[in-house]
């Protein structure tokens, strides 16, 4: 599974991202994860079969994520 930089470094170059390491990444099941997805909520495109997140919106998820709690 890629490191959190690993997938900040596929972000900023703008590649996409798989959900699996985004959804624990960002502290999240990979079930309420993609139930986000379907909801509207997180921002994703089907490859084939896989479901991916384009970088701008993991670089969003990611930068929610390291924000403190006000």
């Amino acid at each position: 599974m890629p490191t959190i930089t690993e997938i900040l470094e596929r972000a900023r170059a703008g590649k996409n991202v798989k959900v699996p390491p985004l959804a624990e990444a960002v502290g999240l099941s990979v079930n309420g994860f993609y139930a986000a997805v379907r909801r509207g909520d997180i921002e994703a495109i089907r490859v084939g079969r896989a479901v991916m997140v384009p970088g701008r919106e993991a670089l969003r998820l990611l930068s929610a994520e390291q924000r403190p709690a006000a």
